[in-house]
């Protein structure tokens, strides 16, 4: 069975899965005494499962996820990393030049209300930028 990227991930976090509880009840921490039965019963599910999701999987990709998964460490990442991320926004820029041209004019000192200011011109190009301009 031909198995796609997804699968090899899902593999793969299995496997490290199981080597984390391997590792685990190698060396049990001293206060795990009532958990140990828990965490062995964990590792024989997750063998369970992994050999189930390599049973029909063609021997070269297997000996590949197995070549890869032993190059993997199994990591815990705060969330304050993966928020980290930025959105960016696709800009033209002939509204960038066209915002600092007006920038100085009366934009800044705008006193348009109610509908006026939805046609506004300058007031949809800042939309446009993610800028909201106060209103």
């Amino acid at each position: 069975m031909y198995i796609n990227a997804d699968m090899r991930s899902y593999i793969i976090s299995c496997a490290a899965t199981l080597s984390y509880y391997e590792a685990l009840l190698e060396h049990p921490p001293e206060r795990l005494h009532v958990p140990v039965r828990d965490a062995k019963m964990a590792k024989a599910y997750c063998g369970r499962v992994l050999d189930e999701l390599m049973r029909e999987v063609d021997e070269d990709q297997a000996v590949e996820v197995v070549r890869y998964s032993t190059r993997c460490d199994l990591r815990v990442v705060p969330n304050e990393r993966m928020a980290a991320k930025r959105e960016l926004i696709v800009v033209d820029p002939r509204d960038i030049e066209t915002l600092l041209r007006d920038s100085i004019s009366d934009c800044a000192l705008c006193l348009k209300t109610g509908k006026e200011i939805k046609r506004c011109d300058k007031r949809k190009r800042l939309l446009r930028l993610g800028i909201t301009p106060k209103s």
